[in-house]
């Protein structure tokens, strides 16, 4: 029986990328079909990682696209013990405390890279991976913190040069310490942003310049409000979550519309958490993380995760996960978008 091209394409676009990789090999038609339908279906890969501090003794990927769990391996690396420190554009960065060492890893194709070691001290607060402006390139964002001074700085890795820079002037805090959490940052097109106490501190990695922005009526930070910096796709979202006495009273999410580069800037209201959502997630400390579409919820050492759909806005329950381990309060949750247009990383 004859199938239609098109019936053709929204199949494969539904298979998972790995079979893509071993079907093409089928023929050279199906080779060539492809080949032009991985960036599109790259796109459409949102995931996220749970994983605890050692990501060999347990790691989960949950892809929306075919709404199932399943066990991410690393075990292509070179030593046992390696955390996962942060991600995006398909790669994974690492820490390998054994070699002193952090490396990028691509875990689809089984391939990893060491860093070059920085060579200045710095308390690191959040590491991104963006991909280059040519295909097959990425960089690595480092924001950290100088050692015993309130100033923050971003340095960069380039893959072509394999090598390290600092980019742009020191930031200087003035005593808006809580621009300096980890889980107050958040990478969103192009900009880098941290939590200030009444206000946003953004950096644009192009021109390499600070600027700040003011928080949305009702989000400054007190002792029962928690914000939270959320990149999803090309939007980037404030969070604010209000508990009283570990029970969950309010979510509710910003979006930032206008040009972030002159600061012309406001916060549009995304959605409320309902009372139904709220009631499950009453644990001391909430996760928030977005990936494609989705802002997504858990609670510490919970199975369950709640996400949102900013373009249907709509809530729903992930399907739950049997692994033992994603009950373990030291899992942590990474949003993964998945890219696989880059070629194996040189493996050492």
């Amino acid at each position: 029986m004859e199938i239609a091209d098109d019936l053709v394409e929204e199949i494969l676009k539904r298979l998972p990328l790995e079979c893509m990789f071993r079907f093409r090999m089928v023929c050279r038609g199906w080779y060539r079909l492809l080949r032009e339908l991985w960036a599109e279906a790259a796109s459409k890969q949102p995931a996220i990682l749970i994983c605890l501090p050692n990501a060999n003794e347990g790691c989960l990927i949950y892809s929306f696209l075919t709404r199932k769990w399943r066990p991410l391996s690393l075990s292509f690396l070179p030593v046992p013990e390696c955390s996962i420190n942060g991600c995006g554009a398909g790669l994974l960065l690492l820490d390998i405390p054994s070699m002193a060492a952090s490396w990028v890893c691509n875990p689809l194709t089984g391939t990893s890279f060491p860093l070059p070691a920085l060579t200045f001290p710095l308390d690191v607060l959040s590491r991104w991976v963006v991909q280059g402006h040519n295909r097959g390139t990425y960089k690595v964002l480092l924001l950290g913190k100088k050692c015993s001074q309130d100033s923050i700085e971003v340095h960069g890795y380039n893959s072509v040069t394999n090598s390290w820079n600092k980019m742009g002037e020191d930031y200087d805090l003035g005593g808006n310490s809580r621009a300096a959490q980890r889980e107050e940052t958040a990478f969103c097109n192009g900009f880098i942003f941290l939590m200030g106490t009444d206000n946003v501190v953004v950096f644009n990695i192009e021109d390499c310049r600070w600027n700040r922005v003011g928080m949305p009526a009702g989000a400054v930070v007190r002792n029962n409000i928690w914000p939270r910096l959320v990149c999803c796709g090309s939007f980037l979202l404030l969070v604010r979550l209000i508990k009283r006495a570990h029970v969950l009273e309010d979510v509710i999410m910003w979006e930032l519309c206008g040009e972030k580069q002159r600061g012309d800037v406001r916060w549009k209201e995304k959605g409320r958490m309902p009372e139904w959502v709220r009631g499950k997630l009453q644990r001391k400390w909430i996760e928030c993380v977005g990936v494609g579409d989705y802002v997504c919820f858990r609670s510490h050492g919970s199975a369950e995760i709640v996400v949102y759909s900013l373009g249907e806005g709509t809530w729903q329950w992930l399907p739950k996960c049997t692994a033992a381990f994603i009950n373990d309060s030291r899992s942590r949750s990474l949003a993964f978008q998945q890219i696989y247009s880059f070629p194996p990383l040189q493996h050492i």
